[in-house]
């Protein structure tokens, strides 16, 4: 999922989306496990970086400490 956080009169993004907070509370409000697991019948590769893992080298692996993992009490704060 990418976000328009375009800061730009042009931009016809939600300017909510702007806010790092925002959409740090979406990332924790998302349950990637269970969509991987749903949509893709259990054979997909979370993501969890901007770069996909099916991209292999240029995937960043996030360290465990610095992932958002679904928690919508976090979301919530």
């Amino acid at each position: 999922m990418g976000f328009n956080c375009w800061d730009s009169p042009k931009s016809k993004g939600n300017p909510l989306l702007r806010d790092a907070a925002i959409r740090t509370a979406l990332h924790w409000a998302i349950d990637k496990e269970s969509i991987a697991t749903t949509a893709m019948g259990g054979v997909a590769t979370v993501g969890t970086s901007l770069i996909s893992p099916a991209q292999g080298a240029w995937h960043w692996e996030v360290p465990e400490e610095e992932k958002c993992t679904y928690d919508p009490e976090r979301a919530t704060q």
